[in-house]
């Protein structure tokens, strides 16, 4: 019975740090997900903003 103590602690140890760093994977991939549309919704404001001066200019 002693025996089979370390292993089980072993393996849930192994699986905290398992979610941990899947966890912290997530956060960074929202994280990177978050930047990624402000970033397009910085071009896409840009572009507009492009098309509405060559329209002024056009006129």
């Amino acid at each position: 019975m002693m025996c089979e103590m370390p292993r089980l602690f072993l393996l849930q140890r192994r699986r905290r740090l398992l979610q941990r760093r899947h966890r912290r994977r997530q956060q960074q991939r929202q994280l990177n997900r978050r930047r990624k549309d402000t970033a397009d919704e910085y071009t896409l404001f840009t572009r507009n903003n492009l098309m509405n001066a060559r329209m002024v200019y056009q006129k």
